[in-house]
């Protein structure tokens, strides 16, 4: 064995008695990398967090609703007829799944805002009126524009990374360049 990646948790890559100190114990010459997407996606989620809106506990809390509520979905279909975001659902690794939450949730502004309107009236749960508020904010919109934007960033790097042609990386320093210019 030459080399070891993974995600950055501590069972793999932890300073104590994790996969990567195991590994180096046994080969001593073995190299290891934390993953690259991983550490991009952790970069984005630390950066997302310094917007005050706290962007994706909004996002997860919207398509976590929708994903796990039918009556939810059937009422948001009822309003607009658009893609439902039970189809889309950030995971905490799927760094690649944020970008489309993020323009779906741009596109359904307007009926999601419906539906938790209805929600709120229907239902007083604390969680919905905090999604409510959080949305009828005024720079809600900015925030998921300006991710929207990002993301396309971070998932063009994620894609480079996941790519099977090595000889690609270069890319990167192109497209950054362009984009600076």
């Amino acid at each position: 064995m030459v080399g070891y990646s993974s995600d950055t948790c501590s069972v793999l890559f932890g300073v104590n008695n994790s996969v990567t100190t195991i590994l180096r114990a046994r080969v001593p010459h073995i190299l290891t990398i934390k993953c690259g997407c991983h550490m991009v996606n952790l970069c984005f989620s630390y950066a997302s967090m310094q917007l005050p809106e706290h962007s994706e506990d909004l996002i997860r809390n919207i398509t976590n609703h929708f994903s796990n509520a039918p009556k939810a979905i059937r009422g948001l279909s009822e309003i607009q007829d658009a893609i439902k975001l039970a189809s889309l659902k950030p995971g905490q690794t799927c760094w690649l799944t944020k970008e489309p939450c993020v323009k779906s949730i741009i596109q359904q502004l307007h009926a999601l805002l419906s539906c938790y309107k209805t929600f709120v009236v229907n239902d007083k749960c604390s969680n919905y009126t905090y999604t409510l508020s959080s949305l009828e904010g005024r720079i809600t919109i900015i925030y998921f524009e300006f991710l929207g934007y990002a993301l396309g960033f971070f998932n063009t790097v994620n894609r480079i990374f996941q790519s099977q042609n090595v000889s690609c990386v270069h890319v990167l320093s192109l497209e950054a360049k362009t984009e600076i210019n």
